[in-house]
């Protein structure tokens, strides 16, 4: 494989977790996270760089991912399920910490949970060595969703 595909397919990687991420984070904040933290009752809440940090490792597993999804087109046909769980996260972030709308934060995050299991299952039978990080996505976000799940009670 030639260098500058292998370097197109970087920078689009980055490029999409980048925007995904930036426009994700303008609705979250420290206060925001300690109001839904104290909107679920928990006693216990990790410091917001723990957060950070379980972000950052999954960014950079989706940038490793997308890096080897653009670069072999074999796994192209899974650009558009990215972009759709793109949209379905900046959406959810804004409806959660925005807007407090959790009903419907829930229904997002279901929404995108099932695109991150599509996108794992995708990964399970075209490309064997990308599904453990694709999978790990996709238990984070059943995380997140369940989170979102407990605040709508």
């Amino acid at each position: 494989m030639k260098l500058y595909v292998k370097l197109l397919s970087l920078t689009l990687a980055l490029m999409f977790v980048f925007l995904t991420g930036y426009f994700s984070g303008l609705f979250v904040s420290a206060e925001a996270a300690t109001r839904i933290a104290a909107a679920l009752r928990i006693a216990f809440l990790p410091p917001y760089a723990a957060f950070e940090t379980i972000w950052s490792a999954v960014y950079i597993t989706e940038i490793i991912i997308l890096t080897s999804t653009f670069s072999k087109r074999i796994l192209r046909k899974s650009v558009p399920l990215w972009i759709c769980s793109g949209i379905l996260d900046v959406i959810t972030a804004y409806a959660l910490f925005a807007l407090n709308l959790f009903a419907f934060a829930f229904a997002l995050s279901a929404s995108a949970l099932a695109v991150k299991i599509k996108i794992t299952l995708f990964y399970v039978e075209k490309a064997p060595a990308l599904s453990p990080g694709a999978a790990a996505i996709s238990v984070w976000y059943a995380l997140l969703c369940a989170a979102a799940f407990t605040l709508m009670l």
